[in-house]
């Protein structure tokens, strides 16, 4: 039975069509969000993946599953990027095509934003070394009984061939506030398979861009991303780009494409726990980017360099840490005959807290920004923060602390501001803020500073509490989607407020 209610999984369904082969398990779809090489492309490709699992596995794979595999061992891309539903099997596959890839000589990494996602391919990669042919296995440089214990343990070495292949677990290290120092892809050579790539920062990325140098033929180590459309960033770009370049292989498929191939049957999908919810029926199932997310913000304009009048008057938010726990954020928010703009976001990273030097260097730093902006007023969150608001104000910054959960600005509420009274805190109130100024045009932002916030502004969604006040979902929920706290966001928001503190509730152009 079809849930009608689902209309748009409805419409997905409506363009089912396949075809069978016995190579392979189930049927060949016929449907793919996007596929970029020719199907005579795919079905080559995936007929030698077909042959290779069998031959050393003795196991039969879907359609989708064969072609990535194919297009992995085939030497043919430099980069593969794939999004399939979720459930539909791929971190089984990469574990298995992975080992396969390592006895062919190469040097793999399989590797995540963070240790438990790596340890996922991890431990299927060892786990299919008990289903490995005996070519497979003796070409190990591992002992029996060292294979049969490493397969019943959560193993963190590297599995290493006789040839010089191996395949190794590493973390891209986005759980810390450091990727550089912490990322152990830097200074790495080799093929990289990355699990959720979505959820891997733009900075890290960029660490990763050096794989494209390290081989001394002119040749590239292979990049495989693996990944539901979880917010956007430079997944997504890749997923999407019109002109991909010549040896990249793109493998967009979605819950049809995998009811097609009968991984699964139509009801099952419909009656998932994924699709009960749009944001997750979307990455999950119909595997698009959940643009909107039933988020508050509607997409703000954009100028795309900085602007600078004489008579621009600054404002810096601030989103602070304790003793350096995380990345501290400041937002310059800049208003002038132009209107409101947040026009930088600088993101200050302290590796090592050293106490009574750190939080100098980190507020010698502030005051520096302060001087040159000739900032009129300065938010900090002193959840964290009362050291550093404190630290400023005897430096002589007009400094004002901010917590965000606090009670809305009690001034506001009298005066009947929408925003401070349906507000639950002063959390509420400041996105309310937000939310207006973005709705009505009345702020804009550099691309530049619209580039740390786009992936967080869809994903912040609020609702009506039992009292009728505002509330904004939890910056945990918020993480465990993005993958890190949205503390730019949080500094733009307490920029904002710093204006409107200064300058009153109509921030209105400077003329």
């Amino acid at each position: 039975m079809v849930l009608a209610k689902y209309k748009d999984l409805e419409a997905l369904f409506e363009l089912q069509s396949f075809d069978c082969k016995p190579w392979i398990i189930g049927k060949i779809p016929r449907h793919y969000k996007r596929l970029s090489c020719s199907w005579e492309t795919a079905v080559r490709l995936a007929k030698l993946g077909a042959s290779r699992m069998a031959s050393a596995y003795g196991i039969r794979c879907f359609f989708t599953q064969s072609l990535i595999a194919g297009a992995i061992l085939s030497d043919e891309y430099d980069e593969i990027v794939v999004c399939t539903s979720s459930q539909y099997g791929k971190s089984w596959l990469m574990g298995h095509v992975g080992l396969l890839r390592a006895y062919d000589g190469h040097k793999q990494y399989i590797a995540a934003s963070s240790a438990d996602k790596t340890q996922i391919i991890m431990s299927y990669t060892t786990a299919s070394t008990q289903e490995a042919s005996p070519e497979i296995k003796n070409a190990l440089l591992m002992k029996p009984t060292e294979l049969e214990r490493l397969t019943t343990s959560v193993s963190k070495q590297k599995l290493a061939f006789a040839n010089g292949g191996f395949i190794e677990p590493i973390t891209l290290a986005d759980a810390y506030q450091d990727n550089i120092a912490q990322n152990k892809a830097v200074g790495r050579g080799g093929d990289f398979f990355v699990d959720e790539a979505s959820l891997v920062s733009e900075d890290t990325f960029a660490e990763m861009g050096r794989r494209e140098f390290a081989r001394i033929d002119g040749k590239k180590y292979l990049s495989v991303l693996i990944s539901n459309p979880h917010r956007p960033g430079t997944f997504y770009d890749k997923l999407t780009d019109d002109d991909p370049p010549e040896r990249t292989l793109i493998i967009w498929m979605d819950a049809l494409t995998a009811v097609e191939e009968e991984r699964f049957d139509k009801d099952t999908v419909f009656h998932s726990e994924f699709a009960k919810n749009k944001s997750t029926r979307r990455r999950y199932l119909l595997c698009v980017l959940d643009v909107d997310g039933g988020g508050m913000f509607d997409i703000p304009h954009t100028h795309p360099e900085r602007i600078e009048e004489e008579d621009t008057q600054h404002f810096l938010g601030i989103d602070s840490a304790y003793k350096g726990k995380d990345h501290i954020c400041v937002a310059d928010i800049a208003v002038d005959r132009h209107g409101l703009r947040c026009e930088e976001i600088y993101v200050m990273q302290k590796t090592e807290w050293i106490e009574g030097v750190t939080s100098d260097d980190i507020i010698s730093d502030i005051v520096r920004i302060d001087r040159n902006l000739h900032v009129a007023n300065v938010c900090v969150d002193t959840g964290y923060g009362v050291w550093l608001n404190e630290g400023l104000i005897k430096r002589g910054v007009n400094s004002h602390g901010v917590n965000f959960s606090e009670a809305p600005t009690k001034a506001r509420v009298r005066a009947g501001h929408y925003a401070a009274k349906n507000a639950s805190n002063k959390r509420a109130e400041m996105h309310l803020d937000l939310q207006d100024l973005i709705e009505n045009g009345r702020i804009s932002f550099s691309e530049e500073a619209y580039h740390y916030i786009k992936g967080v502004l869809p994903y912040i969604t609020c609702e009506r509490t039992a009292n009728g006040k505002i509330k904004i979902v939890d910056k945990a929920k918020v993480k465990a989607i993005i993958g890190k706290s949205p503390d730019e966001l949080d500094a733009v928001l307490l920029g904002i407020q710093a204006a409107i503190q200064y300058l009153g509730e109509d921030i209105e152009p400077i003329t």
